[in-house]
Parts: structure tokens; C-alpha cells; sequence
């Protein structure tokens, strides 16, 4: 096993009460209508909840509020008191599934209801830094999506929505529970479903038995009651320098998480433009780094070997496997000759190391660059993903340092 192989062991995330007053029905008023505030303002908006004191606005645009009913005007505040939230069905679970499209590609996406208000419901990732975000359902109608909202600290991001149906969360999950997965598999644009189990769980997260694959994320994992348990996310698959205790076990095998909605998330507002923006940074960070690692660990793995430029976008990434198969292409030549290779190899080695601390720095300054523009605590979850980074960039230093001490 290299260096690098004895202190990781590389995961690849592939890329998911209060009393209401009754009275008048919500029927009985328009939809959006002009709400006047004691200072004289207006606001053109509908509600969509009321409790504690509080009544939440959404306006045509979209954009959400949470307002002090006593804000209001008498007259207004008799109508927020008497407002009911209207009948929300539970659909069945082929109509509650839709597929998501950005410019960038496909994912998955489910119609929630929570608090008297529809959501669709998806992962950060597949919304990411896309131009435009469209959902359709089963029939190929479209969805309105409304204003956002995200995590602070889970790749969960949420819509609101007019519809008004919605599947219903369930209160807990549980080892061994039957469940199915639902989502748009491969990208292909059809809904399909994989049946399993509840392997595992944490705080944050199930395991779970059934078949998540790429296209999956965004879609829901329901129980046997069709309420929904949480949301499909990512698969870790273990590589180079895995435990060799895992040898033989299911462990050896692709893992498959979805994150739980089964307990209370954190959702911050945040508008589209500005999440897609921040999003764009961190991708682009992000994805230097990884294609970086992938090099480094292909050097580590095996230093003479030709690495396809191909497997990589980033151009300076391209650059730098260029250099390195120019580099090395004559290696095996003298090998097979038996010409003495002193020389030669403490060249090699000299343009391996070198190749090895650029990749290391080019990755360290994408993530100092991008960690800059998240500083914000709606942005938590990709912020731990930058952080998750930097603990592998410790042991990847450390490994280019032991290297040195060999050849030296």
C-alpha cells in the first residue's frame, strides 16, 4: 500500500403547535388581496399560516413573511384570527414525484406538506448553480416553484408551492423498518421505485438497502405507510487504502445514505439568485479539489503510469496530468533496457514530488477561495463540505512529506 493508501481511505460522494382560529373559510376570500398595516402600509399577499401571535405572508412574487398579527389593522386582524388553512390532500405516490431539470442536468423532487403549506422538497446539489430550476410531475405538467429555502446545515433545499396536495412526514424511522426509494433514476426522466430497509441510523441520517443510484437524489424514502422518512442524498463507495477489515462484509460495497426528515431542520430564506451564485463558488472549488485528489491518488497509487487527460475538466488539472505522462513516458524504456536509471529516477522522482506539492497547493487554494465567499451561516452545508476537504488535505501534505524523507 503507498503512503497516501496508509492514512485514507478515499470516499466518493456520488453525487439527498399552536391553536388556529376558526371562522371564516379561506374560500371566502381572495387568494391574494391588499393587507394594511397600522402605519399605513400595504402589503399584497396570501397567508399561508397563523399561530403564536404570527401570521406568515406570501407574496405574488413569491417571497415569504413572517409578520406580528398585531401589525395589522383591526379590521385585517379579525380576518388573520378567522383564517383557516385550507384542505391539503395526501396524494397518491406516483403524483407526488417529480423531476427536476436545470441547465446542468436532472434530479429528483417530492411534494411535501407541512404547517397548512405544499413543499417541494430536493437536495442542494441538485438545484445547485443551475440558471433556471423547472419540476414536473408524473404527467409531464409543470410545477410553480416559489420562493426557496435551505438547510443550514444538510444538503436539503425546499420550494414553496400553490399545489395543494402533499405526502406527510413521518414521526420516526427505525432499524429494520421495510421502506422504498422513489426517484428520477440515472437522469433518465422516469420515475421508478427500489424497495429495502433501514440499515442503519444517525442523527442526521439512515442507511438504507434500497438502490440509489445517480438520479435518485432529491427523491424521497417513505415507509410502509407511505409518510415520508427522509431524502435520498449520496452513496460513499470506499477505494484506495480502505480498512482491510471491511474486506468481505457489505462494507466492501457501495453505501447508500438518505438525510432524515424526521427531525426538525433548520431552514434559513434565501433567494434564487443568490443562493445560485454562492453555489457556482463552491462548485467550482470544490470540483478542482476533487479532480486534484483523484490525480494525486492515481500518482500515489502508481507513479509511472499514464493518467488520461480526459478524466479531467479543470484545465489546470488537464496541464498538470499533461506534464506529468510527458514526463514519464520514457521511464519504462530504460527499465527494459537495463541502462543503469540512477540518474533518471532521481529525476523522476524530483518531477513526481513536484507535480505532487502542485496539485496540493493548486486544491489547498481552492478551498481557502471558496471558504472566503461562505462565510454565512445559511450556507453550513457547504461549508462542512469545504471543511470535510481540509482534513484530507492534513494527510495529503503528510503523505507528499514522507515520500521526500524516502527518496532523500
Amino acid at each position: 500500500m503507498s503512503a497516501f493508501g496508509r492514512w485514507i481511505s478515499k470516499v466518493c460522494i456520488i453525487a439527498c403547535g399552536c391553536s388556529l382560529a376558526g371562522g371564516l373559510a379561506h374560500s371566502q376570500e381572495p387568494e391574494f388581496r391588499g393587507w394594511e398595516s397600522t402605519d399605513g402600509r400595504t402589503l399584497h399577499a396570501r397567508i399561508t399560516y397563523v399561530g403564536g401571535g404570527i401570521v406568515r405572508m406570501v407574496r405574488t412574487d413569491g417571497r415569504e413573511f413572517d409578520i406580528p398579527i398585531e401589525r395589522f389593522v383591526e379590521s385585517d386582524r379579525r380576518l388573520i384570527l378567522a383564517w383557516s388553512p385550507p384542505e391539503i390532500e395526501v396524494p397518491e405516490l406516483d403524483d407526488a414525484m417529480l423531476v427536476l431539470e436545470t441547465n446542468d442536468g436532472r434530479g429528483s423532487g417530492f411534494l411535501v406538506q407541512e404547517g397548512g403549506v405544499v413543499w417541494v422538497y430536493t437536495n442542494q446539489h441538485v438545484i445547485g448553480n443551475g440558471s433556471s430550476v423547472t419540476a414536473k410531475n408524473s404527467n409531464g405538467e409543470t410545477v410553480a416553484l416559489g420562493a426557496l429555502q435551505i438547510s443550514t446545515d444538510q444538503d436539503i433545499a425546499r420550494f414553496v408551492t400553490k399545489e395543494r396536495s402533499g405526502l406527510v412526514l413521518a414521526d420516526s424511522g427505525e432499524t429494520g423498518e421495510s421502506i422504498l426509494v422513489y426517484g428520477n433514476s440515472q437522469g433518465t426522466g422516469v420515475i421508478t421505485r427500489s424497495s429495502g430497509s433501514i440499515l442503519g441510523i444517525s442523527p442526521e441520517s439512515f442507511e438504507v438497502s434500497a438502490e440509489i443510484v445517480s438520479g435518485n437524489s432529491g427523491g424521497p424514502v417513505v415507509n410502509k405507510e407511505n409518510e415520508v422518512l427522509g431524502i435520498s442524498s449520496y452513496v460513499m463507495v470506499a477505494s484506495m487504502g480502505s480498512d482491510p477489515t471491511v474486506a468481505g462484509t457489505r462494507f466492501e460495497k457501495p453505501r447508500r445514505f438518505a438525510l432524515r426528515l424526521d427531525n426538525s431542520v433548520d431552514f434559513r430564506n434565501v433567494s434564487r439568485r443568490t443562493y445560485r451564485d454562492t453555489f457556482a463558488v463552491y462548485n467550482k472549488g470544490t470540483k478542482v479539489f476533487d479532480e486534484n485528489l483523484d490525480f494525486s491518488l492515481t500518482l500515489f497509487s502508481s507513479p509511472t503510469s499514464l493518467v488520461m487527460v480526459g478524466n479531467y475538466d479543470v484545465p489546470k488539472v488537464v496541464k498538470l496530468v499533461r506534464e506529468h505522462n510527458e514526463a514519464i513516458q520514457d521511464i519504462p524504456d530504460y527499465v527494459k533496457s537495463r541502462t543503469a536509471i540512477r540518474n533518471q529516477t532521481r529525476k523522476f522522482y524530483g518531477r513526481y514530488l513536484d507535480t505532487l506539492e502542485d496539485s496540493y497547493e493548486m486544491a489547498e487554494d481552492a478551498l481557502d477561495s471558496s471558504r472566503v465567499y461562505l462565510d454565512d451561516p445559511r450556507f453550513g452545508w457547504m461549508l462542512s463540505e469545504i471543511e470535510r476537504r481540509d482534513k484530507i488535505l492534513e494527510g495529503w501534505k503528510d503523505a507528499i512529506s514522507n515520500i521526500e524523507e524516502m527518496v532523500d
